[in-house]
Parts: structure tokens; sequence; C-alpha cells
């Protein structure tokens, strides 16, 4: 018994040094520039909690991330005190403007890798109290290699640490068929639903889940009462945890119901299973998942009718109301690799020669596909992207004032503005909650133009396009047309070939035929494709065939001089 426990430690220990050394490799990507859409809205906001001013004034998203991030940048400013890194808060907000690279970086460590490699435990855990320990030990050894879950490890946002509470969450709820009889499992079950929907909001179907656990109780005496004790829990840790959903009632509900609009319509089934679950996990583990629910036997352990019918409910709230971002499907992933594991154990027991080598056979099957997709966005990660390798060529070869043209914002080198250009932002500045920070922002670059090459620099927007103009990365717009760039005086015009029919093409054209290319930047082996096969904004890339052929992040782009 002891030699048993040993070994199991052992290979616990290993399937979670596996997870977090795919989780922590190239976790430093593209820092100190920002390659990811979504994290700045994070860490922006934990970081304007310093100012006093505790509403974020923001709710697409909750704000518990951003609120235990806040915690997070406490402690490391009072690290850095005690140690003479900073001597004022002002120090500290001038440490984050010269370089923000340990901001992010703290940041993905903890709510990226560290509860990244948490949840793989969590998911031994469960599936060795609920299934066996060999399917604990095999769900924990497919959740520390999945390649969606790994990959969106490397970033700071809500859903892994939603992923995480949605685990710890069902743990709980799967003990409500045994010990319904108690309440305590009743408060927990709503307080940990409370925290899940206050990291996001999908985490509020856990409801299914602990509806179901309801109806596989015999003993309990006051369902009625069980509901009320969840439902009062649950509101309670949520308003705690979310206090302005309450206090700027009027704001959460404007910005809910914005964000509820944008997900009608939902998502084909061909988008959620062939592009995000299989895309996620790979074909066996969602091919192994699938049998497991045609299994009679699985839907008379009451257990597993729960997860299944999570599972199920989960899939038709994505058809309905979900949105063709891979992420969506993250809180699904545990409950496939736990499924997947179990299938193919029990499938194993009935075997009764070469069992060793059949179970083996399976086990790699089932790891190797999504193993090799994690190393390899880990890889790519790694290198260099094509928006620094662009950055430092510009900075490089261009003298500094010249006027460029840039196309879509997100996927451009990261180019300083010219002094003159930061002047006239100074002045455009609106009164806004966060308003003397950006003041504070740009006396800083004004203060430090002088360290780096900065330039005039233009958004290209089609004719009539409305877009809002983010803070620092806003450019003066200028529609795709080269005669007018000319009349305005650019100079340099960067492009990225997102797709070979795109809506610009006749402009791209003409910049190839009237103008010089003079610099070329290809994240694909041997620079092809020449244009993009994926257009992440969030991090990476997602798709099997676009990492194969990439050496690197980043989209073409091709620098023209006018």
């Amino acid at each position: 018994m002891l030699l048993n426990l040993s070994r199991e430690r052992w290979i616990l220990l290993g399937i979670l040094a596996l997870g977090f050394v795919l989780r922590f490799y190239a976790v430093d990507f593209g820092l100190p520039h920002l390659y990811h859409a979504d994290e700045p809205i994070i860490v922006n906001h934990a970081l304007a909690y310093g100012t006093g001013d505790f509403n974020p004034h923001f709710f697409k998203i909750p704000p518990l991330t951003s609120y235990l991030l806040f915690g997070l940048y406490a402690c490391f400013y009072l690290a850095g005190r005690l140690t003479g890194l900073f001597s004022s808060p002002s120090d500290f907000e001038i440490y984050f403007y010269q370089d923000p690279s340990i901001f992010y970086w703290l940041a993905r460590c903890c709510f990226g890798v560290l509860l990244g490699t948490l949840t793989v435990y969590l998911v031994y855990r469960l599936g060795k109290r609920f299934f066996s320990l060999g399917t604990g030990l095999l769900s924990g050894l497919l959740m520390s290699v999945a390649f969606l879950h790994v990959r969106d490890s490397h970033y700071i946002y809500a859903d892994i640490p939603l992923v995480f509470v949605m685990v710890f969450a069902l743990i709980i709820i799967l003990q409500i068929p045994a010990r319904g009889g108690e309440k305590f499992w009743h408060v927990s079950a709503g307080a940990v639903i409370g925290i899940a929907a206050a990291f996001k909001y999908n985490g509020a179907a856990l409801i299914i889940a602990y509806g179901i656990a309801l109806m596989s109780t015999r003993r309990i005496r006051d369902a009625f009462k069980a509901i009320f004790l969840a439902f009062l829990s649950g509101a309670f840790v949520f308003i705690l945890l979310n206090p302005f959903s309450i206090l700027d009632h009027a704001s959460f509900m404007q910005e809910v119901a914005q964000e509820s609009k944008a997900h009608l319509g939902g998502v084909s089934w061909i988008k959620i299973v062939y592009y995000s679950l299989i895309g996620a996990v790979g074909y066996p583990i969602v091919l192994f998942a699938v049998f497991q629910l045609f299994r009679p036997s699985m839907w008379k352990n009451s257990e597993n009718r729960i997860l299944a019918v999570f599972l199920l409910s989960y899939l038709g709230i994505l058809k309905v109301w979900g949105q063709p971002y891979a992420r969506y499907v993250l809180p699904l992933v545990p409950i496939m690799v736990l499924f997947a594991a179990d299938f193919w154990l029990c499938w194993v027991r009935k075997i009764n020669r070469n069992r060793k080598l059949i179970l083996w056979i399976g086990i790699l099957s089932l790891c190797l596909p999504t193993m090799i997709k994690s190393l390899r966005f880990d890889f790519v990660m790694s290198q260099a992207d094509t928006r620094t390798l662009a950055l430092n060529w510009f900075e490089k070869h261009i003298p500094k004032g010249k006027r460029v043209a840039m196309d879509i914002e997100f996927y451009m080198p990261r180019l300083r503005f010219s002094e003159e250009q930061l002047m006239t932002k100074m002045e455009k500045i609106k009164d806004t909650p966060f308003a003397e920070v950006q003041k504070r922002k740009l006396e800083y670059y004004l203060h430090n133009a002088g360290e780096r090459p900065g330039y005039w620099l233009y958004g290209l927007r089609q004719d009539g396009e409305d877009q809002p103009e983010p803070f620092l990365m806003a450019k003066e717009p200028v529609p795709y047309d080269l005669d007018r760039l000319k009349d305005i005086g650019v100079d340099f015009v960067i492009v990225a070939r997102l797709r070979k029919d795109d809506a610009n093409r006749h402009f791209y054209n003409n910049l190839s035929e009237k103008t010089q290319l003079v610099a070329t930047f290809n994240p694909y082996r041997g620079g092809r494709p020449k244009w993009a096969m994926e257009h992440p904004i969030t991090g990476g890339p997602f798709l099997w065939k676009d990492l194969w052929r990439r050496e690197r992040n980043g989209q073409p782009l091709y620098i023209y001089r006018i």
C-alpha cells in the first residue's frame, strides 16, 4: 500500500510538472509589447484601483480578476518599498510606464500558469474521488497537455480562473446526492457558483449541475429550503465580489445587456465541435468522451449523470448564446478529459490479452495529438513576433518624425508617437474617470520622447468607418487611398495581409505597383503563405494547420515607402 501510494504521488508530481512547464514556457511572449487584446483591460483596471476608485466602470466581464490582480500588485509594491525599488506610488507608476513586463509576467504566472496547473490537480482529484484512481491520473495527464487550456494559461484573463473555480465547484456539487441532507453542501455550492459568476458570467451555468444534483438527492427533507440557502449564498458572494453591480446598478445592467446582445445568434454545431472542441483537445479525446456518453452504465451513476447533463446543457447554451471563440468551450475541457479517460480505462479492463500494451497505445493516442500541439504553440510563442521584428527594423532604419500610415491597429508594430502628436493627444483628453492617469502617462512619454524614435502615426480606415479610439494606440484616421496618403505627406505604409480576397486588395495592389516595398516580415516558414491563415487578436494561433507552418507569432507585415 505504501509503495502504491508513493508511486501515485510520483506519477502525480510528474503530471503536474509537465502541466506547469507547458504553461510556463514562453509565458513572457511579446513583452514588453502587448500582443493580447484583452490583457490590458485587466491590468489597466487593476492599476487604476490604486487611485482609490474601485468602480471598474466596465462590466462586460466581472471585475473579480482585476480586483485580485490589484491585490497582487499591492504586494509587489510593498515588496518594492521594502527593497528600495520604489519610494512612492509615483515611482511605482513610472516603473510601469518604463517597462510593463514584470506586471504582465507576474499576472500571467499567477492567473494563468499557477491556476492552470492547480486545475490539473483538481481534475485529478475529481477523477479519483468520483471515478477511480486510474481515471484521476489519466484525466490529470490529459488536462495537463490539453492544448486550449495550455494556450490560455499563458494569458491574463478570467477564463483560466473560471475553469479552476468550476472544477472546484463540481467537486462540491457532486457530493450533494450523497450528502444533500446537510445544509453545508448547499451553502458551499451556492458560494462557489457565486465565485464562478464573479469571474465570468457564464460561470452561473453551474446552476444546471446543482439542479441535477438536487434532483438526485434522496436524503433531503426540504428541497425549497436548500435551494433558498444556495441562492442566498450565491447572490451574497457575487455581490460581495462585484459590489458595483449594486452600487452602480445602472451601468452594470446597461453593459450586461449590451454583452448579452453580442451573444445573440449563437454558434453552429460545426463551429463548436469541429473548430472549438476538437481544436481544444484533439480528435481522440472528443471521440472517446462521446463514446462515454453512449455507455448505458454511465447514466446509472448520479455523479456521471450530473457531469453529462451539465456538458450537454452547456453545449446547448453555446449553440444559442455562444460566440465563435474557442475559449468559450474551456469549461467543458475538464469533463471531456474525465469522460475520455474513464471510457478508455473501462474498455481496457474488458481485455484479457496484451492489456498493458493496449492501455499504453490508447494513452499515447489520447495524449500525443494535443501535447504536440501545445509544444508547437510554446515554440512559436517563444520566438520574436513579426511585430517586434518590424518595430526593431523600423526604428533602426527610418529616421524619427516620418509620417507612417498603419493598417489594422492590433497587428501593427508598436511604434512610438512623435512629440508633436503626443502634445495634440494631451489637448484631446476628455474628462473621464481615468483622465488624470492618462495625463500622467502622456507626460511621462513627453518627458522621455527622445529615448526612442517617434513618428507621426495614422490609422488606415474604410471611408465612413467609425471605430472607438483607444487611449495612446489611437492614430489619426486616414482612408485606404494611396493618392490621399500622398496628399497629406505620408512617407511609409505598413500593412498586414490577412486574406487574399481582402476588401482592401485594390489598395494593397496599388501599394505593390506604385510604391517601393522596403521590408517584409512573414511568420511562416519559407515566407509562405503570403496571407494570414488565422487572425487571432487574443494571443497566439489556435488552428493546427496554422501553428504547424509558423516560425513565430504575428501576421505577415509589409512596409512600403511612398
